[in-house]
């Protein structure tokens, strides 16, 4: 958390450092970022912009090194630390402009895509298949040009094994280059 707000505070403090008034490189000259995002899935993230406010997302993440959701028998939710599984998704974005003031940029972002999750719990493994669909902020700003700060919430549905309601809920930066 510590690690959060200090970067927290060193993006604002470069934000709001005196500079022309000109557009992010986000999405217009650097269109390829890597990054990680924090919560459900705590990943290491890539993003690629493919043109007119579209976007290609991706992930891979290890319930280790984060927040993870397990099921008992019985199909309750848990907290458990010592969850196995390895989780990839994959999202196509629509992204589009909210605000442009000065040196900041906000975009919102809807998506659809898919997330796979390798569960190697104690009796045995699971494998899952979610449909999801992204919905999320996007901050970027005129210096740093090259940082992309974001939140987004995915609700989906868990198609394989059984039906069940999923959400995923990130906080996340990348870096652009």
């Amino acid at each position: 958390m510590v690690r959060i707000t200090a970067l927290a505070a060193l993006t604002l403090t470069l934000t709001l450092l005196p500079a022309p008034a000109h557009a992010t490189e986000v999405g217009s000259s650097r269109t390829v970022g890597i990054g990680f995002q924090l919560g459900d899935p705590t990943a290491l993230i890539g993003k690629l912009f493919i043109g007119h406010g579209n976007a290609l997302d991706a992930g891979i993440g290890f319930a280790s090194f984060g927040y993870a959701r397990c099921r008992d028998a019985n199909g309750h939710l848990y907290h458990c630390d010592d969850a196995g599984f390895v989780s990839v998704h994959a999202d196509y974005l629509w992204q589009e402009n909210l605000v442009r003031q000065g040196n900041l940029k906000l975009d919102w972002h809807i998506g659809v895509g898919g997330r796979l999750i390798f569960d190697n719990a104690a009796d045995r493994s699971y494998v899952y298949l979610i449909a999801r669909m992204p919905l999320g902020l996007d901050f970027a700003f005129a210096r740093p040009g090259f940082i992309e700060p974001f939140a987004e919430i995915a609700p989906g549905v868990v198609i394989i094994p059984p039906l069940w309601l999923d959400i995923d809920i990130v906080l996340g930066i990348r870096f652009f280059f």
